[in-house]
């Protein structure tokens, strides 16, 4: 089952659209400014409450996909309103495997010992419910870390670099964009500054990028 809230009233609005998607026993809320995307977790009692505080004087339109049917609530300016319904479709951004399932750098199936101890996974591998918001915290600080990372050795392979926060509605809700631009001469200061942050991180936190490994093998840094 899916939920897209959309069409704002305001220009001014906070949030631009938000996206209710069925997550195990509950429910997950996406709800998308012009930059950013935030997530709201609750369970299914709460659903009724979550759509009506929303959609209130806020938005005007409301599709919905369940197995069988797709529903349209269509609210005009001057407070009319009109449901449709229809034979569903698959409903939007469902087609890709991608858009199904983000790809974590700590994912489920793996086993890790630090994150059972802390009580985010179980012994099998899998996330706890209650610790879902948690887990994705630390996959994002990890990618952080991993564009960083990147990002330091381009610069030091003659690159100026800029790491770019971007938001597609039609695909994930967050991507990294790293921009690199062959720089004429590389200082060697300037190259010895970048190694050194990329090394630091490492050792800090126990990293072996291939990336590093590989051009440290080819002599390229």
């Amino acid at each position: 089952m899916k939920i897209i809230i959309s069409k704002p009233m305001a220009k001014d609005c906070q949030y631009k659209k938000i996206v209710v998607e069925k997550k195990g026993d509950g429910y997950q809320a996406a709800k998308y400014t012009e930059k950013q995307v935030f997530h709201d977790n609750f369970g299914a009692e709460d659903l009724q409450g979550f759509l009506m505080e929303a959609i209130h004087d806020t938005f005007l339109q409301v599709n919905a996909w369940d197995e069988k049917k797709e529903y349209s609530l269509l609210i005009s300016k001057k407070g009319a309103v009109t449901l449709r319904a229809k034979a569903s479709k698959e409903a939007p951004d469902t087609v890709t495997e991608h858009n199904r399932k983000k790809n974590y750098i700590l994912d489920e199936g793996q086993v890790i010992p630090p994150l059972v101890d802390m009580g985010i996974f179980t012994g099998e591998g899998k996330v706890v419910k209650s610790m879902y918001d948690k887990f994705r915290q630390i996959n994002r600080f990890i990618e952080m870390i991993d564009d960083a990372i990147r990002a330091n050795l381009l610069e030091c392979c003659g690159y100026k670099t800029q790491l770019l926060e971007f938001i597609d509605f039609e695909h994930t809700p967050k991507n990294i964009l790293i921009r690199a631009v062959r720089r004429p001469v590389l200082p060697s200061s300037a190259k010895k500054k970048y190694l050194a942050e990329v090394e630091n991180m490492c050792r800090e936190f126990h990293l072996e990028p291939t990336l590093y490994t590989l051009l440290r093998n080819d002599c390229k840094v």
